[in-house]
């Protein structure tokens, strides 16, 4: 997950002291442009980003998932402890809050499709 965030802020210079939204509206296209090129690759041990993409709503990081490393890939099934501490660590990630400081202000939220066998 560091090299899509490093990605990001590697970018975020791009934007300059502005704030609108058409800039950063660009700087999103161009974060996924940059991923879409390095993919695939491994974000963690058995999870692999093969695609990012914007579906309007959301930004989508595409992810297989090989279960027999990652037994927990449905998200639905944690605890909400689980929930609550993944959500605690992403707030003590700077470059995650930039991201989600942009995709908050383009009214977009962030999804993590995790696929795994079928």
């Amino acid at each position: 997950m560091k090299k899509l965030l490093l990605i990001f802020v590697a970018l975020v210079g791009m934007i300059g002291a502005t704030s609108c939204n058409e800039s950063k509206s660009v700087l999103l296209e161009t974060v996924i442009e940059e991923v879409s090129e390095e993919c695939p690759f491994e974000v963690e041990l058995g999870m692999v980003c093969y695609g990012i993409s914007d579906d309007g709503y959301n930004l989508v990081y595409h992810i297989d998932v090989d279960e027999d490393i990652h037994d927990d890939v449905s998200y639905m099934s944690f605890s909400i402890v689980e929930k609550e501490a993944l959500i605690e660590e992403m707030a003590e990630d700077e470059e995650m809050l930039m991201l989600l400081d942009i995709l908050e202000s383009l009214d977009k939220g962030l999804v993590y499709e995790l696929k795994g066998d079928i």
